[in-house]
């Protein structure tokens, strides 16, 4: 088709619906990109959050743990090679 001839407006209406729709393919791609990204940095937070608070409980049992040792309530653990 010559560059100087005019598109029908069919044409043109055809053309912009399927920039129309790629716009919407694209911009749905994004959002679904977005939300899995959510979910991970969640998922992160939740396991940081869970690993500190698990860390915490372990401190406390070994300063009881310690404590126990120090005052003879506790055996010394026996070293084995």
């Amino acid at each position: 088709m010559p560059a100087t001839a005019a598109l029908s407006p069919a044409r043109v209406a055809l053309i912009r619906t399927q920039r129309a729709f790629g716009e919407a393919v694209r911009r749905e791609r994004a959002e679904s990109a977005l939300r899995q990204t959510q979910r991970l940095e969640a998922i992160g937070k939740l396991t940081a959050a869970f690993a500190h608070d698990f860390n915490n409980l372990l401190m406390v049992v070994k300063a009881r743990r310690a404590a126990s040792l120090a005052s003879g309530r506790l055996p010394t653990p026996a070293i084995s090679a």
